[in-house]
């Protein structure tokens, strides 16, 4: 079984254990899903995975092309410098180190939209991959769903939810607290009404 499974289910099951209410592992309803694969093997997510790979190779191509372009006038440069006058060649390594950078830009521009566009198509599918997790344990009376790719819950019933008992125990632990420390500290009004050594001995 998954590490990260067995370690949720061992929360769960510790939970369990920290409120007398709450249900045992063994009487719940729990379910597992690979939420990733759900993404890669559906419809929707075949074909976003096909479209993202060709803009991948359309901004490949793009940069590919430019470098060309510049290695073609670079080479066209280096045979004609002995040529050129002190200014045009001023002018024309100007034009190469321009032209150098723009690819450059190109590049980290290609890079930051293929990341955006992967990350939208992500969160699109995994909000629609939730969406009928959700529905499918809600209409078969799941009480937890956990996902095997990353031991997460993706679904939780109120039947597992231990908030408010969780709650209460803090509070309880708080009240603790505050009475441990107001035995602790010593009274004000008795350390003044008790006479000082040091007048004691003057006197």
């Amino acid at each position: 079984m998954n590490k990260k499974l067995i370690i949720a289910l061992m929360g769960v099951a510790s939970a369990g254990q920290l409120h007398a209410d709450a249900p045992k592992l063994q009487d719940l309803n729990i379910r597992t899903v690979n939420i990733l694969d759900i993404m890669r093997e559906s419809e929707e997510g075949k074909k976003v995975s096909v479209e993202i790979e060709q803009l991948r190779k359309d901004l490949t191509n793009e940069i590919e092309t430019a470098q060309r372009d510049y290695m073609r006038d670079t080479e066209e440069f280096k045979a004609k410098v002995a040529t050129l006058s002190s200014e045009a060649r001023k002018q024309a390594e100007e034009r190469l180190i321009s032209k150098r950078r723009d690819i450059e830009n190109q590049a980290q521009k290609a890079e930051d939209k293929l990341k955006y566009t992967m990350q939208n198509v992500s969160d699109r599918l995994t909000t629609k991959a939730q969406a009928v997790i959700e529905k499918h344990a809600e209409e078969n009376k799941l009480d937890l769903v956990l996902d095997t790719a990353s031991g997460r819950a993706l679904y939780s019933s109120v039947k597992v939810d231990i908030t408010e008992g969780m709650i209460s125990g803090m509070n309880n632990d708080y009240k603790k607290e505050l009475a441990q420390n107001k035995t602790s500290k010593p009274d004000a009004t008795k350390l003044a009404a008790k006479p000082s050594q040091n007048k004691s001995a003057v006197a």
